[in-house]
């Protein structure tokens, strides 16, 4: 079995209470940078822990978006509407 993440988190003055951790791997640091969120955690290094709220924070921090949009085209709420004006409707 591997090594198990059992904390602390390496973010600095991390108070969050948590028991679940993740690494931060080699994919982690390039997600980071695409989503242009390392340049606040520069000192982090690979290998690293961080705590489950930062390491979404940190490396999938559009994660949410994505879900909420994808669950408003689910209800219908994404639909687009056709403007009728009076005239169109004048002319039927």
């Amino acid at each position: 079995m591997g090594i198990r993440n059992t904390g602390p988190c390496s973010v600095l003055n991390c108070d969050k209470e948590t028991i679940k951790f993740r690494r931060f791997t080699p994919l982690a640091y390039k997600k980071s940078i695409e989503k242009h969120t390392f340049g606040s955690y520069s000192y982090l290094q690979i290998g690293q822990q961080l705590c489950q709220k930062h390491y979404l924070c940190i490396v999938e921090p559009d994660r949410s978006r994505r879900y909420t949009s994808r669950s408003k085209r689910k209800n219908g709420q994404d639909n687009k509407m056709e403007l009728v004006t009076p005239a169109v409707v004048a002319n039927q």
